[in-house]
């Protein structure tokens, strides 16, 4: 589908689902030009609380790489109707330099990117194997974005690396 200019590769060896239901997607060279792995779900999920769990240093991505873990609401967006996509049905959780190395690695964004107070940017540190959830909760009237040390069943307040509503 797309972000931008990206080529994407569907290969099993790009992206899969583990033994302990663990999705893994990678970021792999063939040849001169770099492939992305993308998963999209077929059906709009709308309002609710949106939860991803990563493992591992999600902030030592290298400053080009960026994990997007976001809604887009592709179909509407995406078609030749359109000049560019339509940034007002996006709700991003984002590990990013931004190619800036010295940029804080996180972001929680709803687009379009560049409004006045549209994002939240922050450090964290992450250890190797370590467990951390990043979420946000789409309410009719609001977002309101967390990130934690641990699992879903984990969130409480020590755990807590940041937040924006």
């Amino acid at each position: 589908y797309g972000p931008g200019p990206n080529l994407f590769n569907d290969s099993a060896a790009s992206v899969w689902v583990d033994a302990e239901d663990r999705l893994h997607v990678t970021v792999r060279k063939f040849g001169a030009d770099w492939y992305s792995s993308e998963v999209v779900p077929l059906e709009a999920l709308g309002y609710g609380d949106y939860i991803f769990t990563t493992v591992g240093q999600v902030d030592q991505l290298h400053h080009n790489t960026v994990l997007g873990l976001f809604i887009w609401q592709y179909g509407p967006c995406w078609g030749e109707q359109y000049l560019w996509w339509n940034p007002y049905n996006e709700i991003d959780v984002e590990f990013s330099r931004w190619g800036d190395p010295g940029n804080d690695p996180a972001q929680f964004m709803v687009q379009p990117w560049d409004w006045p107070g549209s994002g939240s940017r922050f450090d964290l540190s992450l250890s190797e194997g370590e467990l951390s959830s990043h979420a946000f909760n789409w309410l009719h009237d609001k977002l309101e974005f967390r990130s934690g040390r641990g699992g879903p069943d984990d969130e409480a307040p020590e755990n807590m690396i940041h937040s924006w509503t």
